[in-house]
């Protein structure tokens, strides 16, 4: 068939042997549409993919860890935790949001 798999009709040399009209009922068995890794598809062969939605932890460009779905880009993500830089010119850390830029300090 197209997609690779073996037909498994009997023999059909009058009815639709080009397989135009028979759609293959096996498992996918591609990865997943967007997937970063190998995640493989659920759907039936003949269905589009499904989107990668499988949840791991990536690494953000700050060093932090999110858990977000395969698909999803890690460089584009807000880190939501705390930030724990050193503010210029004193010894406070930066109480902003990671992705929040470092102001002065506010410390009395």
């Amino acid at each position: 068939m197209n997609c690779g798999h073996t037909c498994e009709k009997k023999c059909h040399k009058f009815d639709d042997p080009q397989h135009k009209m028979h759609k293959c009922l096996k498992t996918c068995g591609q990865k997943r549409a967007g997937c970063s890794k190998s995640h493989m598809c659920r759907k039936m062969c003949h269905e589009i993919c499904e989107e990668c939605d499988v949840l791991e932890e990536k690494e953000l460009a700050c060093g932090h860890k999110m858990r977000m779905r395969c698909k999803d880009d890690p460089a584009v993500k807000q880190c939501k935790q705390r930030c724990s830089r050193r503010l210029a010119n004193c010894p406070h850390e930066c109480k902003k949001l990671c992705f929040e830029t470092c102001g002065p300090c506010t410390v009395r």
